[in-house]
């Protein structure tokens, strides 16, 4: 027969390797690096706003790391919470996500969403019925400016896009203006008009809503002392890819 002795010995141990247990997988949830889909990841003249973004989240003390999905399987996986957040989204995003995230209300830039084509008929939305358009798949802002009548081309990055009006495929493209100024040499000749405003924030999963504070003002204090999340914009002598 097992001795009492023995028996409370065993369970003061098993209580002491819970609480260890307990008391150890939060410290390695914290230290855990948020994940943020980012569609600019694979564009060496665009991937730095991400990086900027990682940077001043790192004054705070909150890791991000970045992977490179198309938008819309990066919604399907933000919505099933394989994600913790999305980068460089619009407003109009909530309409995709509802109340599975949420928006930090400092954007990382401020753009424009513009039509761009080689045609200088084609200086306004309603004038593509009939004709062949090209936006990013999964792209809500672009989504929102497509009507009945439209040929819809999809490709799932900006560098895709560009790409593709480049080589006449298509008569006109939908694309944000930081996007298009990093282009510029291949976009030359160009005609555009701007189609809406358009600011880029950051989306986080709701289960992360706490941290919504310390990500604002980390925005804040970039800003204040670089001024720009976007490549090549200099301000005061600083690069925002220092």
């Amino acid at each position: 027969m097992i001795h009492l002795r023995y028996i409370s010995h065993y369970i003061k141990l098993s209580l002491s390797t819970f609480l260890l247990l307990f008391l150890w997988i939060p410290a390695v949830n914290a230290d855990k690096c948020l994940l943020f889909s980012d569609i600019f990841q694979k564009s060496p003249k665009l991937k730095c706003i991400g990086e900027n973004f990682k940077t001043a989240l790192k004054a705070v003390d909150i890791c991000v790391e970045f992977i490179s999905l198309p938008s819309k399987r990066a919604t399907l996986q933000l919505l099933r919470a394989e994600l913790d957040g999305a980068l460089m989204r619009a407003t109009e995003y909530k309409k995709l996500v509802g109340d599975v995230a949420i928006m930090i209300h400092e954007p990382l830039i401020s753009t424009q969403g513009l039509l761009i084509s080689y045609d200088t008929r084609l200086t306004s939305i309603d004038k593509l019925i009939g004709r062949n358009l090209g936006i990013v798949r999964g792209s809500a802002w672009s989504n929102a400016q497509i009507s009945d009548g439209m040929f819809i081309h999809l490709v799932n990055y900006p560098d895709q896009l560009v790409q593709m009006l480049v080589k006449k495929r298509v008569d006109a493209i939908l694309i944000d203006s930081v996007t298009a100024l990093a282009f510029k040499s291949e976009l030359e000749a160009t005609v555009r008009a701007e189609i809406v405003s358009l600011p880029g924030y950051p989306w986080l999963s709701v289960k992360h809503k706490k941290l919504v504070p310390q990500i604002e003002q980390a925005i804040k204090e970039y800003r204040a002392k670089y001024k720009y999340f976007q490549c090549g914009l200099i301000d005061a002598g600083h690069s925002v890819n220092e």
